[in-house]
């Protein structure tokens, strides 16, 4: 925070403290008429709905790493995922729907497998009528692959697998090339 906004903060802040069971929830939403404990309580309960949703955007649709350089382009990245991510969730929605399933009970990496596979069948189709059928199969794949509910779910925050022993690639994958095999060629050549 910078000296401007960390000045422009009030001296005191009034908060509200929740207990559910044996936590205690400190909010500034204070008013109990507008917002009851238990509701304090469930919608602290889904902030872990929302990692889940930053590990489907990092993870699933591979955006932990961006490999744009200048700004524009990572802008362009990162909206482009966003919008691929947001289509999928909407796609998520209409396959839960005829059976009035929650979107949070589908697995968002099944989903999108399935538009995956659904975008290879319809680049290879041209007729309506298998299209169609494949959106149709599309939609009763992702609402197969259902995930449990798991209230109160932990995880720590740790990588359980270790990066490989490897060192980082910092030049053009062909200029590497290049450079090895013109030193494999000088090995070769200092033993014959």
């Amino acid at each position: 925070m910078d000296e401007d906004t960390y000045a422009a903060m009030p001296e005191a802040l009034c908060v509200r403290e929740v207990r559910d069971g044996e936590r205690r929830i400190v909010t500034s939403l204070r008013d109990p008429a507008d917002v009851p404990a238990q509701e304090v309580a469930w919608l602290y309960d889904q902030r872990w709905q929302v990692e889940l949703d930053f590990r489907s955007i990092k993870c699933v649709m591979q955006m932990d790493l961006l490999r744009c350089k200048s700004p524009e382009t990572v802008r362009k990245e990162v909206a482009a995922t966003l919008l691929a991510y947001n289509l999928i969730r909407a796609t998520m929605g209409e396959a839960a729907r005829p059976e009035g399933l929650s979107l949070r009970h589908l697995s968002f990496a099944a989903a999108r497998r399935a538009a995956a596979l659904f975008q290879n069948t319809v680049r290879r189709s041209v007729n309506f009528n298998k299209r169609k059928q494949a959106r149709f199969l599309m939609l009763q794949q992702i609402a197969y692959w259902r995930v449990p509910e798991r209230p109160g779910r932990i995880e720590p925050r740790a990588v359980k697998r270790r990066p490989k022993p490897r060192a980082l690639l910092t030049e053009p994958r062909h200029q590497a090339r290049a450079r090895i095999t013109k030193q494999n060629t000088a090995l070769r050549a200092r033993g014959a």
